[in-house]
């Protein structure tokens, strides 16, 4: 168990994008500029943050944990994530993880999935879920607008029932962050979530594919301090 007391001993992080997605920075609200962006981690104070920690099963079949600072999400975007981060970014930059999402809607297996949070639970197939402490990712979309890094829960975003050709027609809406008036979108705010699909689903945290469900995820309260 993590020890609250401890925090104060931990040292600052600061935030500064270099790479395609920089989606971690938006929810902070941190400038796209790397000078600025320095002078902020160098200059600014530190606010204490909550932290993702999840279980899961890796590559080998092995049962694994890691943590998450702005999203853990499955399904079609694990597939979305592996493909773009096989892919050449030199070219491309912000625009790979979009073109590989085009490119993939139309052709992905879309597994039956259960998700349990609570005494609540949600049955159906999952073309994709998300389970975000930061409002953005994927290169700009807002998957999670009401997301806060300070309040102590993790929003939780399931596409139940939902084709590749319904989602393409929804990408605007996750761009600008209305995709919370869709209907179809399972969403709730939760301490503790666990979800498993049937075949199992690529999962990624922050940008990174990491094995398979099922997963289990849990937030730790401000257990780390970000300078932004």
């Amino acid at each position: 168990e993590f020890n609250q007391d401890e925090v104060d001993k931990i040292p600052l992080l600061g935030v500064v994008s270099i790479g395609s997605g920089n989606d971690f920075r938006k929810t902070l609200k941190l400038p796209k500029d790397v000078l600025s962006a320095l002078k902020i981690a160098l200059t600014g104070t530190g606010k204490p943050i909550d932290v993702g920690l999840f279980e899961y099963v890796d590559f080998l079949g092995n049962p694994s944990q890691r943590f998450f600072l702005n999203i853990l999400s499955g399904g079609f975007s694990g597939v979305v994530t592996n493909k773009a981060n096989k892919s050449k970014k030199s070219i491309f930059r912000g625009l790979t993880y979009t073109l590989s999402l085009i490119s993939t809607l139309l052709f992905i297996t879309i597994p039956k999935g259960i998700l349990r949070h609570g005494e609540n639970e949600l049955n159906g197939n999952f073309f994709e879920f998300d389970i975000a402490n930061g409002k953005y990712f994927g290169g700009g979309m807002c998957v999670s607008p009401k997301a806060e890094v300070t309040d102590g829960l993790l929003n939780v975003s399931v596409f139940k029932n939902y084709t590749g050709l319904e989602v393409l027609f929804k990408i605007k809406k996750l761009f600008d962050g209305t995709i919370l008036t869709e209907k179809k979108l399972y969403h709730d705010f939760v301490k503790e979530v666990f979800v498993k699909t049937d075949p199992p689903s690529l999962i990624e945290a922050d940008g990174e594919v990491l094995g398979y469900t099922p997963v289990k995820a849990r937030v730790i309260e401000k257990i780390i301090k970000v300078v932004y």
